[in-house]
């Protein structure tokens, strides 16, 4: 992940057990960038994170949901709107955590798709 992530400053990483590891950001702005930019995978498996706070053992941290991007295609002009986006999150059973609509008039080549944050459940934690 230290290559992905790509760190400013030190980045230490401790596993716990077979399927769970501890990362230790050394500067607040590694630790950001890498999670505002969720959702991550390495060797084609989802890489859950959660941030650990003093009073709390990394062996308890519940690793059971993670955000996933979703982007809707043909989706009529007159819908592309954030509520559309929150009421077609809803209705797949998932609140969306940021929404993202771009909509500045027709483009050939526009990119004016829907896209949501959708905070889903992790398997295999």
């Amino acid at each position: 992940m230290k290559m992905v992530w790509k760190p400013v400053d030190e980045l230490e990483i401790s596993q716990l057990d077979s399927n769970h590891f501890v990362f230790q950001f050394c500067h607040w702005r590694d630790r950001e960038r890498v999670l505002e930019n969720e959702p991550w995978n390495f060797d084609n498996q989802l890489v859950v994170l959660s941030e650990v706070t003093r009073n709390e053992q990394p062996s308890e941290i519940r690793l059971d949901h993670a955000p996933m991007w979703a982007r809707v295609y043909d989706v009529p002009f007159n819908l592309r709107k954030s509520r559309f986006v929150e009421l077609l999150g809803e209705k797949v059973g998932f609140l969306p955590k940021a929404v993202m609509v771009r909509n500045s008039g027709y483009t050939p080549n526009m990119n004016a798709y829907p896209c949501f944050v959708f905070t889903v459940a992790a398997w295999g934690t």
